[in-house]
């Protein structure tokens, strides 16, 4: 979970730069008493803190080059992309092919900062197959999705389906 103290670290370092900037103005109109400058009394932006879980679920025909048995890596990601603030999830896992079919169900939990209602969770499930031989050949896919953030604690159910 993302402490509170990264806020108040962000909130004081915007209170800093507003002190400088006060002071340079001063020093730039020396007539202007400092009393009369505003003072900061809120961060610039606005900030909230979403939690949650995805749960991710993708039915995955295989390329009739991957054999049963083969081992697909997977990675689930989520971020949110905000010019404020760099938000990302990830976590991987293994499936194997089974009768030509790669079944993953994963959860990825996220706890993550947000400074506009705009802002979305840019969700990607990305699949990776490699068959060994001489070549030996790589297949891979992924999955996306964006949605708005939902309210804190809830589990978002994603499916895919395609082929890799």
């Amino acid at each position: 979970m993302i402490a509170r103290h990264k806020i108040a670290t962000i909130y004081g370092l915007a209170c800093a730069l507003a002190a400088s900037a006060q002071a340079l103005a001063q020093s730039a109109n020396p007539a202007a008493p400092l009393a009369s400058l505003p003072l900061p009394t809120q961060p610039a932006t606005s900030v909230a803190e979403i939690t949650g879980t995805i749960q991710a679920a993708a039915t995955v025909s295989a390329n009739p080059g991957i054999p049963n048995g083969t081992a697909v890596y997977y990675t689930l990601s989520a971020s949110v992309p905000d010019p404020s603030f760099s938000n990302s999830r990830s976590a991987s896992g293994n499936a194997t092919v089974s009768n030509g079919i790669i079944s993953i169900s994963a959860n990825l939990p996220y706890d993550m900062l947000v400074s506009s209602s705009s802002d979305k969770i840019v969700f990607t499930l990305q699949l990776t197959a490699t068959v060994l031989g001489t070549p030996a050949l790589t297949f891979s896919t992924s999955f996306n999705s964006a949605f708005a953030p939902p309210a804190n604690g809830t589990t978002t159910s994603l499916s895919f389906s395609g082929t890799i």
